[in-house]
């Protein structure tokens, strides 16, 4: 049954049905008029009868009207909700609904009013005596039988006036609503054109930067890499997008150019641990031209994240993927790597000097897992690490001078879990853990310097636990465990960790099968803090 009166509803709908009920309606005013010119006297009675019938059921018609325009009303909004289309009915109807609507509303408190008086007579009957004067009212007053007078009939005049008035204001604000309505509409349109435009023009100009990246010719790259940057700026809806290009051309193979040596003098023989060797670039590029361009591209990014939050330019709490990148040299000092996802995994440090000296990494997730530190040098000197997480597991250190010196840890987990230092130089001197772990468990030391010299590991955790030392240094001089530090089955086959000099409020534990290995040195007494004569180091 529903699906009947949905398919004739919708055959009502049709304009071929409307211009048929069109015709049916004119030919229906046709026959009306020949029938009156035929016979005048039975057409005058039946206007006069259906007169009658309008006078006495004109409220009721008047609401059947006033229903019947506001289920067509619901309607064509509902249409218009599914097609996304702004409400489609003409001002007339949105008259005629107020017009109806106030009609309607005063007749029936006009009613409710005649009847909480009364329901008074509103004329007298056929045998009634003729009014009297009104002796009590003001001169010329007139009483009728029925006990309405002269004065009532005039006060009614105001209210059916005032009735009039308000409904003549009724209609003024419907027009003005409708043009208001159709002036945002028009404003919507407009500002959707205008996305519309931009969008079509920040994709265009996207594809022309992109094309020039990918030049062969180096200048014309650098003016890619600075169309890319300048359209992120312009362009925050598809910023990361144009993020993401730049970090990954930073992923694109790519081998250093060699330093030249002087004659006779040997290459430097590779680390023995070293099985992984530097990623060969395949693009056929003049190496020196292309160390340019990366090193731009480093800068721009650089230049973008010290900007603070509150700049449009910012590219703060973006994700950046540097993942299996090249570095032979870079500045990331002083940025700020806020949220966002930040990922150095597997990239390679193979020479030069990269710097992310006094970075602030805050909340999110950094991670060099699996990075590889073949020579130069990385500095994360006074760099700020809260929060978060920072991961270098399974990284490898074979030759470089990695500097964490001064640098600060706070509530988050620094893990170092399987990595490997093989050679160079990892230094955490003056540096300041406060708070989360430090996670050195299962990583192999073999050769290099790990410096903890001053270091302060306050309430914090500190994990050697199943760490293999066969060969290298450890320094823990001046050091102060203010928490705990584990050696739990770790592994000494060689190699010198140093604890002779370190202080700390809690004895590290320790578990060697009962026996002290080789290489591990102790001091004589665990004192507290407060029984070293050196003033202690603070965050």
């Amino acid at each position: 049954m529903k699906l009947w009166l949905h398919s004739v509803w919708i055959a009502m709908a049709t304009q071929a049905f409307q211009r048929w009920l069109l015709y049916l309606v004119a030919a229906g005013v046709l026959s009306t008029a020949v029938l009156m010119w035929l016979f005048p006297r039975r057409a005058g009675q039946a206007a006069v009868a259906v007169g009658r019938v309008l006078i006495e059921a004109w409220p009721s018609m008047l609401l059947v009207a006033v229903a019947v325009l506001i289920a067509a009303a619901a309607r064509s909004r509902g249409t218009a909700q599914r097609t996304g289309q702004g409400p489609q009915l003409p001002l007339l109807v949105h008259v005629a609904l107020l017009l109806g609507l106030a009609i309607g509303v005063a007749f029936g408190l006009g009613t409710l009013l005649w009847t909480a008086v009364g329901r008074p007579a509103l004329t007298g009957s056929p045998s009634a005596p003729a009014p009297a004067p009104n002796v009590s009212g003001p001169p010329g007053a007139v009483t009728a039988a029925s006990g309405w007078t002269l004065t009532n009939t005039f006060d009614a005049m105001k209210i059916v006036l005032a009735v009039v008035g308000g409904v003549g204001g009724v209609v003024a604000l419907t027009v003005a609503y409708r043009r208001q309505h159709l002036g945002e509409a028009a404003e919507h349109r407009e500002e959707s054109k205008e996305r519309r435009e931009n969008t079509k023009l920040f994709n265009e100009r996207f594809t022309k930067a992109v094309e020039l990246v990918g030049s062969d010719k180096a200048a014309v790259r650098l003016a890619g890499v600075y169309a890319v940057a300048n359209l992120a700026n312009d362009w925050p809806g598809g910023r990361q997008m144009c993020v993401d290009v730049l970090c990954a051309y930073l992923r694109m193979p790519y081998t250093p150019p060699v330093a030249a040596k002087p004659a006779g003098e040997p290459a430097a023989a590779p680390a023995e641990d070293v099985t992984d060797s530097v990623p060969v670039g395949t693009s056929g590029r003049d190496p020196y031209e292309e160390r340019q361009v990366r090193h731009t591209v480093i800068r721009l990014i650089r230049d973008h994240l010290r900007l603070p939050t509150t700049n449009p330019h910012s590219w703060q709490g973006r994700d950046l993927d540097f993942t299996g990148a090249v570095f032979d040299g870079g500045d990331f000092s002083r940025v700020h790597f806020s949220g966002g996802m930040v990922s150095f995994a597997k990239a390679t440090f193979s020479a030069g000097a990269v710097s992310f000296a006094k970075a602030v990494f805050s909340g999110g997730e950094v991670t060099f897992e699996g990075a590889r530190f073949f020579g130069g040098m990385v500095s994360f000197a006074e760099a700020t690490f809260s929060g978060g997480e920072v991961a270098f597991e399974a990284a490898r250190f074979c030759g470089s001078e990695v500097l964490f010196q001064k640098a600060a840890f706070s509530d988050g987990l620094i893990g170092f879990g399987r990595a490997v230092f093989s050679d160079g130089e990892v230094d955490f001197a003056d540096a300041t853990f406060s708070g989360g772990e430090v996670f050195l468990g299962q990583a192999v030391v073999s050769g290099g310097d790990l410096i903890f010299v001053d270091t302060l590991f306050d309430g914090c955790k500190v994990s050697f636990d199943f760490t293999r030392f066969s060969g290298g240094r450890v320094y823990f001089e001046g050091a102060c465990f203010c928490g705990t530090v584990s050696f739990q089955r770790a592994r000494f086959v060689g190699g010198l960790v140093d604890l002779k000099r370190a202080i700390g409020d809690v004895r590290p534990t320790f578990s060697f099968n009962n026996k002290l290995p080789n290489g591990l040195l102790l001091p004589d007494r665990w004192l507290p803090p407060s029984d070293m004569p050196l003033p202690v180091p603070t965050a």
